[in-house]
């Protein structure tokens, strides 16, 4: 008889953990600091510091817009759905025996515009020709597909290295705010288009004995 199994999941991604990022107040003044320290004159004044500090803790009196602190990785970042399900069917009888599974695995990407999907099937079959004489047949095919940013190493870099958090991520009419040196990862992954690519495979075996 036939005999039929599944199994799969279904959950939400998520950064697992991330180090714990300096605070406007310490970030500010050490901007402040170092500026001094080479003979320059500080670049943030004491109002703004705190008015960064309480535009960050809610305050409703204070337009972010013009104190901004941005959390790259929590802005790039998003938790995102991830499933895998495989379905198997097998029987036959003494003279032909077979095993089939479809699998379907899907990601949605974490980072903005990138995503990935996989469909397989596999199956195998065994037959008994005579008492001396069995064959069989292995066939397993794939198909990969997956998406990301155009840009996506520049979207890591400038995310990490080259935007400092008193750049606005995006304002209120949809524009993005740019570092000094015209970056924002944001708009590099949202805007900077896609690459798309899907790759096919197969493979099929045969085994006399």
């Amino acid at each position: 008889g036939l005999r039929l199994s599944y199994d799969g999941y279904y959950g939400i991604q998520g950064v697992a953990s991330m180090p714990n990022a300096v605070g406007p107040r310490d970030y500010l003044s050490l901007i402040n600091e170092g500026l001094i320290n080479a003979g320059l004159d500080p670049r943030y004044t004491q109002g703004y510091i705190d008015s960064t500090v309480m535009g960050l803790n809610g305050n409703p009196g204070v337009d972010q817009t013009l104190y901004p602190w941005t959390d790259w990785i929590d802005v790039l970042y998003d938790p995102a759905p991830i499933m895998d399900h495989t379905v198997g069917i097998s029987g036959g009888k003494e003279l032909a025996r077979f095993n089939l599974s479809l699998n379907y695995f899907d990601q949605e990407g974490m980072l903005p515009t990138t995503a990935a999907d996989r469909v397989g099937m596999r199956m195998n079959s065994d037959f008994t020709l005579t008492d001396k004489l069995t064959a069989g047949v292995d066939l397993a095919l794939r198909r990969n597909w997956y998406v990301e940013s155009n840009n996506q190493g520049d979207v890591y870099f400038r995310a990490f290295h080259d935007t400092p958090p008193t750049v606005t991520a995006q304002y209120p009419d949809g524009t993005y705010g740019c570092s000094r040196n015209n970056h924002n990862p944001l708009a590099y992954a949202r805007e900077w288009g896609t690459v798309e690519r899907t790759t096919l495979s197969g493979t099929i075996n045969g085994k006399p004995d």
